[in-house]
């Protein structure tokens, strides 16, 4: 049985992310995903993944969006990067 663990994204802020991801891959979670709630002050879901992808090798990155509405956010942020 592969068991996962959703991010503390909704609760504090980035700092927490990183240690959180790597302690559950250390725990040996198999994934990792995120809330995904936007109605109140959290971490955005593409911000939590990208700090639990920089300090964990294999357990797998979840988000709990419809592969689109990720795909969608990720295009926008990286072109108002390149414009900004």
């Amino acid at each position: 049985m592969k068991i996962g663990i959703t991010l503390p994204n909704l609760v504090g802020g980035t700092r927490e992310i990183p240690g959180w991801a790597a302690t559950a891959e250390e725990a040996g979670f198999a994934s990792l995903g995120t809330a995904g709630r936007f109605a109140y002050p959290a971490v955005s879901d593409t911000v939590a993944l990208a700090a639990a992808a920089a300090v964990t090798e294999r357990i797998v990155i979840a988000p709990g969006w419809p592969a689109a509405l990720l795909a969608k956010e990720v295009a926008g942020s990286t072109r108002c990067r390149a414009d900004g």
